[in-house]
């Protein structure tokens, strides 16, 4: 009588454990979702108005040169110098 006690206690318990693992890790998400968006807000925060001028005419050089085939290496570059993150809009 005993066994069968303890067997379906471990059941129940991993199905409890089974049941809460999705919002667990809807949680843990949500930590990661909000410490980018943070992350990307002190970026933004800590440019100015000449700086946001100049990135967007050089951002639109960039999108001009796509049409030129633009190289991989040099999207890298374009990427390093105008994106804090990888977080766009």
């Amino acid at each position: 009588m005993k066994k069968n006690n303890v067997f379906w206690r471990f059941v129940f318990g991993a199905g409890v454990v089974c049941a809460f693992l999705p919002l667990m890790g809807a949680w843990e998400e949500g930590i990661r979702a909000n410490e980018s968006i943070q992350g990307y807000e002190k970026a933004v925060e800590s440019l100015n108005e000449a700086s946001i001028d100049e990135n967007w005419q050089l951002l639109e050089a960039y999108n001009e040169s796509l049409r030129s085939n633009l190289s991989w290496m040099e999207y890298e570059k374009v990427k390093e110098r105008f994106l804090p993150s990888d977080i766009i809009g």
